[in-house]
């Protein structure tokens, strides 16, 4: 996986202002020794760190997701769909259909052979991608847990 490229410190923090201008100055935000220069400091830090592969996994998953208890999708509920079949199958082959193509991608997903989507010709992060199958999230105090079970091959169908 290519490694998530950390903006310049104006491109960024212009990006962020956009949404919070009416809550405070652009300026004083990126001024030496404020908390907008603090935490793009820290980023940098991230990014530079050889052990870490991606700086924005960490925020993402942990103050983003498991913090705050939020969605993977804000706003949205998981849903699939399979294309019309040309015959009709029964709801147990329909299913089984489902559950064999659903563990055929776990298993390329674990084997690292699902290639990444490509948005306006740049690739987004795949990191998410060893939580999407065989993953829980476990309540805990203060911040949620997430426990990974690979290899574990079992589907519910509905």
């Amino acid at each position: 996986m290519a490694k998530v490229p950390l903006p310049p410190l104006d491109v960024l923090m212009d990006a962020y202002l956009t949404g919070v201008k009416a809550l405070t100055d652009p300026e004083e935000f990126k001024k030496p020794g404020s908390k907008g220069r603090l935490l793009y400091d820290r980023a940098a830090a991230r990014y530079a760190d050889p052990e870490c592969e991606n700086w924005e996994h960490e925020l993402q998953l942990r103050r983003g997701f498991l913090d705050r208890r939020l969605l993977l999708v804000p706003c949205l509920s998981f849903w699939s769909s399979h294309p019309i079949s040309k015959r009709q199958h029964s709801q147990a082959e329909r299913a089984a259909l489902l559950a064999f193509t659903a563990n055929q991608f776990s298993l390329k997903l674990e084997a690292g052979l699902v290639k990444p989507v490509v948005l306006n010709g740049q690739e987004p992060t795949t990191a998410y991608h060893p939580y999407i199958c065989n993953t829980v999230r476990v309540p805990h105090v203060g911040s949620d847990k997430m426990e990974r079970y690979p290899g574990t091959g079992h589907f519910i169908v509905l």
